[in-house]
């Protein structure tokens, strides 16, 4: 499912070799949001994980698969009428055919999601 330019726009990007800074506005009139939850939008844990990985995905221009969660910890409920805005900073950290990827989304002083997560480059 492609992410990008459906559930979120990129409004602004800085992005290094290993380093990709965005700042995001979520569509809370997407799809996801009618089964999580009715009347209620929060973006699914899983969701945020996607973005991650579709970001990388893009920036890489390859394919990844998840092989090993180091960390993932969701702080906080991004609601997408109360938060339709954030910032996803990302690091990685590349080898041959893996990555190690490090992730934040957050929103001035509040931190949604912390993950670090190995890719393997396909």
């Amino acid at each position: 499912m492609k992410l990008a330019g459906e559930l979120y726009q990129v409004l602004e990007s800085k992005v290094e070799s290993e380093q990709i800074e965005l700042r995001i506005k979520f569509n809370p009139s997407h799809v996801i949001y009618d089964g999580h939850f009715p009347g209620h939008a929060l973006t699914p844990g899983v969701i945020q994980l996607a973005i991650v990985e579709e970001i990388c995905a893009t920036h890489l221009n390859m394919q990844l698969r998840l092989k090993k969660i180091i960390k993932c910890k969701f702080l906080h409920m991004i609601d997408p009428n109360k938060n339709p805005t954030a910032n996803v900073s990302i690091q990685m950290e590349l080898e041959e055919k893996f990555a190690i990827v490090s992730a934040t989304i957050s929103e001035d002083e509040i931190s949604f999601f912390e993950m670090k997560i190995g890719f393997e480059l396909l």
